[in-house]
């Protein structure tokens, strides 16, 4: 679907939103004193929200927040300020949409070759052949990174996802008086993001059938905001 296509307004549930960011404030407060009480309600419960805008940003919370914590501490500064625009977003009168689009790219040929080259190898030299299963995982593994490419095409993207540009997130800023952008807490000492390889590790005992998903097209969830 085209998503300047006219269609319903987007409905902005205010208080969802409200709520939304007290249960994120209130997650990262008990990570800063080190509170292990349960922090209520979670900012996940609310990807069931009428708002489109609040069942994005809770689901980004959900993959986003650190597991190696109780309560999902961003783990870098830079996860850190975009939980803070994604703050800015809900306090703001900005909507979000979201539609789905596949794509096809260069990934999937060499996924096929990859795969077809392995089992003739199985097929002609038999056991033998499964001394190339690293490498049929290394592939499986790095084809991964360019078969989920970030949507992040825009100048200083870094800075501005999910907003779509300087002048958006501009826009939502300076019609939200009210919001405070929290500074990365310096007690907090930034842990290094896992390695891509350690991440998928598992992958390689499972090559072939990671390959053969990846024969396919690529399914991407592409979203634009309209800031207010």
């Amino acid at each position: 679907m085209n998503p300047y296509t006219p269609s319903e307004p987007i409905p902005i549930a205010r208080q969802d939103r409200t709520n939304l960011v007290r249960a994120i404030r209130n997650d990262f407060r008990s990570q800063i004193e080190c509170d292990p009480t349960p922090v209520t309600p979670d900012p996940t419960d609310f990807v069931v929200s009428d708002d489109p805008t609040v069942r994005f940003v809770a689901w980004q919370v959900f993959f986003l927040r650190d597991d190696n914590t109780a309560g999902g501490f961003p783990a870098s500064k830079r996860q850190w300020d975009y939980f803070q625009r994604l703050i800015l977003l809900l306090e703001s009168n900005s909507t979000l949409k979201q539609w789905e689009q596949r794509r096809w790219s260069l990934t999937q040929p060499v996924a096929v070759v990859a795969l077809v080259t392995f089992l003739i190898g199985v097929m002609c030299f038999g056991y033998v052949s499964l001394l190339a299963y690293p490498i049929l995982g290394f592939i499986a593994i790095l084809l991964t990174q360019f078969r989920n490419p970030s949507e992040l095409h825009v100048p200083f993207s870094e800075i501005v996802y999910p907003f779509d540009s300087l002048q958006d997130l501009a826009i939502a800023y300076d019609s939200t008086p009210q919001f405070r952008k929290t500074k990365f807490p310096h007690q907090s000492p930034e842990r290094v993001e896992p390695n891509l390889y350690l991440r998928y590790w598992p992958w390689m005992l499972f090559a072939p059938f990671v390959l053969l998903i990846q024969c396919g097209s690529v399914s991407m969830q592409k979203t634009t905001v309209s800031p207010g």
